[in-house]
């Protein structure tokens, strides 16, 4: 039996930008978890959440990149990465980020929730 092995020989500059723009959105979330800590402002909040999705959309950005060179797994929580070198496991930080954005926002969910089903009540009463 036959079995074919590949390699991805990855050049120095697309290593370059992917990690270069990986410290970007690692600091970017390290920021954004200590502020989302520590402040509850309705306006910083916002503005927190914009930058959390922005952040949220590189990270993925960066994991398709390395997709080209390496095998990804995406598992609650954690990302696997697997190569002919060997295999990485690691916290996914995007999916870190949804988290926060679920428990910064829950009150305004909750409540929307609880909105939708008074407005199935009435509706289907009617």
């Amino acid at each position: 039996m036959i079995q074919h092995i590949s390699m991805a020989i990855i050049g120095f500059r697309e290593v370059s930008s992917i990690y270069s723009l990986q410290e970007i959105v690692s600091l970017t979330i390290l920021f954004l978890i200590l502020i989302f800590i520590f402040i509850n402002n309705k306006y910083i909040k916002l503005v927190l959440t914009i930058l959390a999705t922005i952040t949220i959309v590189l990270h993925y950005i960066v994991l398709a990149m390395l997709a080209f060179y390496e095998n990804i797994l995406l598992i609650p929580l954690f990302v696997i990465e697997h190569n002919t070198s060997g295999t990485a496991l690691s916290l996914d930080l995007g999916q870190i980020l949804i988290l926060l954005l679920f428990i910064a926002w829950r009150h305004k969910i909750i409540a929307w929730i609880k909105n939708m089903q008074q407005r199935q009540g009435h509706l289907s009463r009617k």
